[in-house]
């Protein structure tokens, strides 16, 4: 899905996103805002992540590129982005004791 790129998603994520959004992977385009809504939800899936490796290949993220991405993607699906770049913040709590 070109609009991944330059990140590298497997094919299998790819299909499966596609099918849980009601689009046929093998089919011709047919909606740009619900391929742009499954491209931002496979893309907020590497918020979580520094770096990734697999045998020779590796690559990593820059994560405010990858948030600028996610947002403009949200605007052409229609969606809100803050809902897939949100962070939870665990913070310490032992100073209420």
């Amino acid at each position: 899905m070109a609009e991944c790129e330059p990140f590298t998603i497997s094919k299998r994520t790819i299909e499966k996103a596609l099918t849980d959004n009601g689009l046929v992977p093998d089919s011709e385009y047919s909606s740009k805002a619900a391929i742009a809504k499954t491209a931002v939800e496979v893309l907020s899936r590497f918020l979580s992540l520094r770096s990734e490796s697999e045998g020779s290949f590796s690559q990593g993220f820059d994560k405010e590129g990858l948030k600028a991405r996610i947002k403009a993607l949200a605007e052409i699906a229609g969606i809100d982005a803050s809902s897939y770049i949100s962070q939870v913040t665990i913070s310490d709590g032992s100073k209420l004791w």
